[in-house]
């Protein structure tokens, strides 16, 4: 029956993830069109996916969840797009994606930004010093201390960040404080 199909990979997309296999249970999720758990899989995986030289999958995941209409529920995809856009080399691509998260950093407070969308929000504004070296330095700085919040385990980007502050303070003379 066709109406039990999505049920079943439902079923399936939770039994391979609660078994540490994120990216079957990605694709379970898809097919069932579970977009809320496509996005959450997609995002935790994200850094690592990138880090083995796999940003296109990855990218292609981020394009299934915009397609599904679900960014403003998951604008740390937004972000995370943007900057492995702008590491890969594509910038016209960041500057799409570093736009739709701005607009969704725009309309919540700071106070209601989910920790990771803060994070990588934050090291895409620094690493892309999009508004001038002086901005890179605030982006990191001013943020710390809420990013830093999310924890080290679950913040990978931390030493990221801090490398920007140390290179945005070097580009400003503080060489010291770098």
């Amino acid at each position: 029956d066709d109406g039990e199909m999505p049920a079943l990979l439902r079923r399936a997309a939770e039994w391979s993830e609660s078994h540490g296999d994120l990216e079957t249970a990605l694709h379970y999720a898809q097919d069932a069109h579970d977009v809320e758990r496509v996005a959450r899989i997609a995002i935790s995986v994200a850094q690592p996916m990138y880090a083995a030289g796999r940003s296109a999958t990855l990218m292609r995941w981020f394009h299934w969840v915009d397609d599904h209409g679900a960014l403003e529920q998951h604008p740390a995809i937004a972000a995370l797009a943007a900057y492995i856009c702008a590491l890969t080399g594509r910038p016209a691509a960041a500057d799409r994606w570093a736009e739709v998260a701005e607009q969704c950093a725009d309309r919540l407070h700071a106070a209601e930004q989910d920790p990771v969308f803060a994070m990588w929000l934050t090291t895409l504004r620094a690493g892309t010093c999009r508004a001038g070296v002086e901005q890179m330095r605030r982006d990191v700085d001013d943020d710390a201390g809420t990013v830093r919040d999310v924890g080290s385990v679950r913040d990978p980007e931390y030493p990221t960040r801090m490398l920007l502050s140390g290179i945005a303070r070097f580009l400003l003379g503080d060489i010291d404080a770098a």
